[in-house]
């Protein structure tokens, strides 16, 4: 019985990926990738097309870009055009003269709202009436100044939920393709050692030794059962290019990983935390303005009408407001809510950064010990080797039994598998580092 054939080569592949730089496993990526048919560009835009929890990202990351661009751009203008209260008519088969209104305005411009408006016909049958007028319009207090760093606090919340959903398709794709590579391993091993556990039982005459290979055959049935039943939850595409996909996958991997410099893990750097900053800035803007509950907010308009074909000018000023002289303690509670809600935004931006401080830390160390775990089990290996080695000598001396140096070659086997499980688990677990890649990323 041999060994696992894909330990050696996939050892020597992690040695010569830490050699080169990242430029030279890109290209290297890409000239094997265009050779071959499975394609795991095709299959990763497959699997975000059809990622319900993708899409949604995808739209709420747009919709939030949306709102930061009202907030953040007040001279992009909005154009809007209506017919007014006479509407397109037709009196006595005949269609009415139709006069348009246009109106441009700019919003949230230091916190005023500036309108034009122009009256313009689509008929000839009249002159048209109407003038053209300017609009300003704004409240004493404005809260655009709290508006803005909450679009913006909105819009990166919403761009790391689309990356977060990206990783997590990402990822499960290159755990399923892992999982196939190694449950088709895990299957061709069992079974090549149980059809000669079998051969072996039944030649077998010592009935201690027919016990030990039946355990071994039992073990054996019990993994291909289960690595059937795993290939069969997968990918159909998976299992059919899971030699290339996984040559695909353990090179871009390390692209990626070589690509993450340990300052992009900064906590200062996380869209989460950048997020709370910007929510933060925005209670403060609010907390600084409790007072607003209990005075009125009075908003001023200010508009001048020319009337171009009367040739007369009109200008109105107007100051407009509400105020609240008895109620039954709202006004207390939001002057309230609007100091206490700094202080609370403020220990949520402490607690963010030790919670990221902290998962960055767990990861590490459950990187620590599969790293651990990955030596171990190459002593293991090597034990089981020199086992298999001295086994052999005493067989071919005629001082040892094949039962006993079948069951040795099966141990050694199942070492390597739980050597290659090992890695693929390391590999995940880097790769989730890219989770907390800063925002610049």
């Amino acid at each position: 019985m041999t060994t696992h054939p894909t330990r050696r080569p996939s050892r020597a592949h992690r040695r010569s990926t830490v050699r080169f730089p990242a430029t030279f496993l890109v290209l290297l990526f890409l000239t094997t990738a265009a050779a071959t048919a499975g394609d795991w560009e095709a299959l990763l835009a497959e699997r975000l097309e059809e990622s319900v929890e993708y899409r949604e990202a995808v739209l709420d990351r747009r919709a939030a870009e949306v709102r930061a661009g009202v907030r953040s751009r007040s001279l992009a203008p909005y154009l809007e055009i209506g017919t007014g209260q006479d509407g397109i008519a037709i009196e006595d088969g005949e269609l009415q003269p139709v006069q348009l209104r246009s109106t441009l305005a700019l919003r949230h411009v230091f916190g005023a709202t500036i309108e034009v408006g122009v009256p313009f016909l689509i008929t000839d049958s009249e002159d048209p009436t109407g003038s053209v007028s300017l609009r300003v319009s704004r409240p004493l207090f404005s809260d655009d100044g709290a508006a803005l760093p909450e679009a913006r606090a909105a819009l990166l919340r919403a761009r790391n939920r689309e990356r977060s959903a990206y990783l997590d398709v990402k990822l499960d794709l290159v755990e399923e393709i892992l999982d196939a590579r190694y449950s088709t391993q895990l299957l061709d091993a069992n079974r090549a050692n149980l059809r000669v556990l079998e051969r072996v039982y039944e030649a077998a005459v010592d009935p201690q030794d027919r016990r030990e290979v039946s355990r071994r055959i039992l073990q054996m049935e019990r993994g291909i059962l289960q690595a059937e039943y795993r290939l069969q939850g997968l990918d159909a595409g998976i299992r059919r290019d899971e030699g290339i996909l996984y040559e695909q996958v353990l090179a871009l991997s390390e692209v990626w990983l070589l690509e993450i410099e340990p300052e992009m893990l900064r906590p200062e750097l996380s869209p989460r935390l950048l997020a709370q900053e910007y929510e933060l800035a925005a209670a403060q803007f609010r907390g600084d303005r409790s007072f607003l509950p209990w005075v009125p907010n009075p908003v001023f308009r200010a508009g001048i009408d020319y009337d171009p074909w009367e040739d007369t000018v009109q200008w109105s000023f107007s100051v407009q407001f509400d105020a609240t002289l008895l109620d039954r303690g709202e006004r207390r509670l939001e002057a309230m809510r609007r100091r206490e809600q700094a202080e609370i935004e403020r220990l949520r931006l402490h607690r963010l950064t030790e919670v990221i401080d902290r998962e960055v830390a767990d990861l590490r160390h459950r990187l620590e010990i599969l790293n651990y775990d990955r030596r171990l089990k190459e002593l293991d290996i090597e034990d089981e080797q020199q086992n298999v080695r001295e086994v052999r000598a005493l067989y071919e001396a005629g001082f040892e039994t094949e039962e006993n140096l079948i069951v040795a070659e099966t141990d050694l086997s199942v070492e390597e598998l739980a050597l290659i499980q090992i890695e693929h688990n390391f590999m995940l677990g880097r790769l989730e580092l890219l989770r907390y890649v800063g925002e610049h990323r």
